[in-house]
């Protein structure tokens, strides 16, 4: 279903609250940037970006956001608003949504700085700040990862599956169960 992003807000090393009436669709990919798209004066930078990332006008842009990520770890978070107290309802609690703490180390995948590469959820049902739940390839602004897509090159085959063994095999299968083998989030 469609998500409603009013009063939504992003925290942490980056800051953005979304505009009232930014809808995004099921399935939608939004990709934050940290000037306005919707400004006129943006037109150059935006299709500069756009170039840059050899990405088309599908993916919606949405900013501007202040701050800067740290390149070696940092913290951000999704809030959504809760419902206002009856005592203060111009008062609008902060509820998070999911939030990831993300590293250049072990066990994050240690090429997102190594290499320059970038970091990508691969597994959207886990939990943010849980390292297993991203993997490291080159920037790809806008462009969903299929749930399985452990390689991210844009099919679910048997390379995914033995990226996935080798994950689960790497911990030694310490603290590990077979649910965590589920890429596709089916039980």
């Amino acid at each position: 279903s469609p998500v409603d992003l009013t009063n939504w807000r992003i925290r942490g090393g980056i800051e953005l609250d979304f505009v009232a009436g930014t809808l995004i669709a099921a399935g939608e990919t939004l990709v934050l940037i940290s000037f306005d798209p919707d400004s006129s004066a943006n037109v150059t930078r935006i299709n500069a970006f756009r170039a840059h990332f050899g990405i088309d006008t599908s993916p919606r842009l949405v900013g501007g956001f202040t701050n800067r990520l740290g390149n070696g770890g940092d913290r951000i978070e999704l809030q959504r608003p809760g419902t206002p107290p009856p005592e203060s309802p111009g008062t609008i609690p902060r509820l998070e949504e999911d939030q990831v703490l993300f590293d250049d180390l072990d066990p994050w995948p240690t090429t997102a700085d190594a290499a320059g590469d970038s970091l990508h959820r691969t597994l959207t049902n886990g939990w943010g700040s849980d390292p297993t739940s991203w993997t490291a390839a080159v920037s790809t602004p806008g462009r969903s990862v299929r749930p399985g897509d452990t390689n991210l090159d844009g099919d679910v085959d048997t390379e995914d599956l033995t990226t996935a063994i080798i994950n689960f095999t790497s911990a030694g299968g310490i603290g590990k169960t077979w649910a965590d083998g589920d890429v596709d989030g089916d039980g």
